[in-house]
């Protein structure tokens, strides 16, 4: 009986502590890289930071960036969030110049895409990664 007791005592503690504020060992880790050619400034908007089951406003605040390249950002996600996204454009660049963007989950590579600038100096790409290994490029 107390071997019973002691067992119990030890797993409600573990359970309190998993719920704890300290969420951090169950977030997701991903790192979004954006690389090419592409010498003009490049508009890039993610999937931020979310580190609640249910995000405040100001949680979200902190998504888009205009850089130039190469640009990368890790990020951490709450396990409720389905995968991560990310998306780059350009209006200004050369014909032929290139952006690729790639998404790590845990360091290991989950996606990548990559697009040509057009003969008018547009490009714009966008690639999402789900959890269940579903990815969709535009």
């Amino acid at each position: 009986m107390k071997y019973c007791l002691t067992l119990f005592t030890l797993l409600i503690l573990f359970g309190l502590n998993s719920c704890s504020k300290g969420e951090g060992n169950l977030l997701d880790k991903y790192r979004y890289e954006v690389t090419g050619t592409v010498t003009a400034p490049v508009h890039i908007q993610y999937t931020p930071d979310i580190t609640k089951a249910i995000p405040d406003d100001d949680d979200l605040d902190d998504y888009e960036v205009t850089t130039t390249l190469p640009w990368s950002k890790a990020v951490e996600l709450h396990p409720n969030v389905s995968g991560a996204g990310c998306s780059a454009g350009t209006s200004d660049a050369v014909p032929g110049q290139t952006i690729n963007i790639k998404i790590f989950r845990d360091n290991n590579l989950v996606a990548e895409h990559e697009t040509v600038v057009d003969a008018d100096g547009y490009a714009q790409l966008l690639l999402n990664y789900y959890k269940d290994g579903t990815v969709n490029k535009y």
